[in-house]
C-alpha cells in the first residue's frame, strides 16, 4: 500500500515545436498533495491565491536529474506543471499549478529521502 493516497500528473516542458509548447507527461501515485484555495481583492478584480504543495516520498522509478532530462521518465523543475489527479491529455488540463519551487531532501549524502515541490 502506498504511503500517501494522492495521485498527480507531472507535465515536463520540452520546448516549442511547430509554434506549440511540447510536453512530457508522467503520473505519480502514492504521494501527498496539499492544496490551498483563496482569493484577494485587487483593483482590476479578484486575484487567485490558490497554491499546491506535493510531497513525494523516496525516489519513484523513472526519476531523472533536471539537467539530464530529455523527455523520458520524469523530473521536477520550475515552470513544469503539476496537475491534481491522473491525466491522460497531451497538454496540462484540469486543476493545474506551475511549479515555482523544488526542494530535494537527502538521507545521508546521496540517497534521496523525499521531494517537496509546489506552486501557485
Amino acid at each position: 500500500m502506498a504511503q500517501y493516497p494522492h495521485t498527480v500528473t507531472i507535465y515536463n516542458r520540452l520546448g516549442v515545436a511547430e509554434r506549440k509548447e511540447a510536453w512530457s507527461r508522467f503520473v505519480l501515485h502514492g504521494i501527498r498533495v496539499e492544496t490551498r484555495r483563496g482569493s484577494t481583492r485587487m483593483v482590476g478584480g479578484d486575484g487567485s491565491l490558490d497554491s499546491v504543495r506535493v510531497y513525494i516520498p523516496g525516489c519513484p522509478d523513472g526519476y531523472v536529474q533536471p539537467d539530464a532530462f530529455e523527455g523520458k521518465g520524469w523530473t521536477l523543475r520550475e515552470r513544469d506543471v503539476i496537475v491534481e489527479g491522473e491525466s491522460d491529455t497531451v497538454e496540462p488540463s484540469g486543476m493545474q499549478h506551475p511549479i515555482t519551487y523544488v526542494d530535494v531532501f537527502y538521507r545521508g549524502t546521496d540517497r534521496i529521502h523525499h521531494f517537496e515541490a509546489g506552486g501557485k
